[in-house]
């Protein structure tokens, strides 16, 4: 493990620390001139325009840099980059310390070793984005305008409210991050096209879900309940594309069955209530970041309610899911 604080970007000093990485590629890293150490350099100088103070770490195990923070705030999480149909590509976090870490896996940085010059474009313009994107969490963190600061500021009372409130505020955060990002770096594909993949994956685990209710309803919870999530944050990607590019949505999505049947009915109102959200790199305010939040939390029921899922807890915290089958599902 190294650190180095010298100047990557060439603009200020930045603190970069590398981890998990063999010394072959820390040596590649500083090669000025290989085409590892230039993407960095763009990667630090993107980040640094809107999140200076973040500590950036370039790991050769992405999964275990990330529970390492975990385990040194005592977060009981066992980290896993599987989103739906969707991978983890980069992480921004709180540290020990108080501040903001933006979590890099060196894949991104080096690519791979047949890379065409068509691929090494496309990932650079993909990296810079996503830089782009981890800034703004970093900078909501200091700024006091994440989805932590907006919790407390809302006063939570309810187990209802915690969970809810815990889902909606990672999906204002994304899709802050995901409006500015797009306005700086256009994402190379469309988060929009990839939503018929994103509807499939859901109605299948609403299924597998549903086949475990019988025999481990812990299990049907957990399954159902990360298939939400991932659904969610598919959506909020998708419609800050919407906002920054326009256009309705193709339509192998609009006629997409399972789309239809879990997420069309919502699509308006989702996209109306975001679009009450400034960019992440500007200032939002928690009283409206606490309004948005509130509005997403009667959403979310909803898109529960679409995919035959009501929750409820009792009075001492219990949690509690329950399966009724969606009026006019084919499926089932």
């Amino acid at each position: 493990m190294t650190t180095d604080t010298t100047s990557p970007a060439d603009v200020v000093p930045v603190s970069v620390k590398t981890e998990y990485l063999p010394d072959d590629a820390i040596s590649v890293l500083g090669d000025r001139d290989a085409t590892p150490s230039v993407v960095l350099r763009a990667i630090v100088g993107t980040i640094i325009q809107t999140a200076p103070d973040a500590l950036i770490v370039i790991t050769g195990d992405f999964i275990q840099s990330v529970q390492d923070n975990f385990d040194a705030r005592g977060v009981k999480v066992t980290y896993g980059t599987k989103r739906g149909a969707n991978f983890v590509s980069a992480k921004t976090m709180r540290n020990a310390e108080g501040g903001a870490t933006i979590y890099l896996p060196l894949g991104l940085v080096f690519g791979s070793d047949d890379e065409s010059q068509e691929q090494l474009t496309w990932r650079v313009s993909y990296v810079l984005g996503m830089a782009a994107h981890e800034a703004v969490h970093a900078l909501n963190h200091n700024q006091a305008e994440d989805s932590e600061a907006v919790f407390n500021e809302m006063q939570i009372t309810t187990a209802s409210e915690v969970y809810y409130a815990t889902e909606a505020g990672t999906i204002v955060e994304e899709y802050r991050a995901q409006v500015s990002a797009e306005l700086a770096f256009p994402y190379p594909g469309s988060f929009i096209e990839n939503l018929c993949d994103d509807a499939d994956h859901f109605g299948g685990a609403v299924d597998e879900a549903r086949r475990f209710v019988p025999s481990d309803v812990p299990a049907a919870a957990a399954i159902q309940g990360a298939a939400g999530t991932n659904l969610w944050k598919a959506m909020a990607l998708a419609a800050a594309e919407s906002r920054v590019r326009g256009g309705d949505l193709p339509v192998s999505v609009a006629e997409n069955t399972l789309w239809r049947l879990y997420a069309a009915p919502l699509w308006e109102a989702w996209v109306a209530v975001l679009a009450q959200l400034p960019p992440g790199n500007e200032r939002a305010g928690l009283d409206r970041l606490t309004a948005v939040t509130r509005q997403l939390m009667e959403l979310l029921a909803a898109s529960e309610r679409l995919a035959g899922v009501q929750r409820s807890w009792d009075d001492g915290g219990g949690a509690y899911m329950h399966w009724v089958t969606p009026a006019g599902n084919p499926r089932t």
